[in-house]
């Protein structure tokens, strides 16, 4: 993530709280699950399970 995109992220989920929460509610909705910030800097959120990729020994 570049530092533009950081940014552009921040100040968009300001926005979305200032919209009573409707840019977290929209991921909801969202076929791929993004909220306002996250389309808006072109950025998604991605999980990695960790206890997954352990190898055990």
């Amino acid at each position: 993530m570049t530092l533009r995109q950081a940014s552009a992220r921040f100040v968009f989920s300001i926005v979305s709280w200032g919209a009573l929460g409707l840019g977290f509610l929209w991921c909801l909705f969202d076929k791929e699950n993004r909220s306002w910030h996250d389309k808006l800097s072109h950025t998604k959120l991605v999980f990695i399970d960790h206890k997954k990729n352990k190898k055990t020994s």
